[in-house]
């Protein structure tokens, strides 16, 4: 497995995840995730959502709706 021949692991993307999803990914493979928003931002919630119809209209017909589905995660001795 990559954790187990790198120090030094980050995972980026647009996982589509829902919030209680969280800890599934922050307990993989032998856990010591770190989510970057919680650790960078101390959880505020006027930068929580990487998706966010409210602030930027992508439904033409008003449909309101946010989420973080984006994530960033770290884990390793040097980061």
């Amino acid at each position: 497995a990559l954790t187990q021949k790198c120090e030094n692991v980050i995972l980026i993307g647009d996982l589509n995840m829902r919030q209680k999803e969280d800890r599934k990914i922050e307990d993989l493979v032998g856990g010591g995730w770190i989510d970057a928003w919680k650790e960078g931002s101390g959880s505020s919630m006027n930068l929580k959502f990487s998706w966010d119809s409210f602030s930027n209209l992508y439904h033409s017909n008003g449909f309101g709706f946010n989420a973080r589905f984006d994530r960033a995660y770290v884990r390793g001795k040097y980061l």
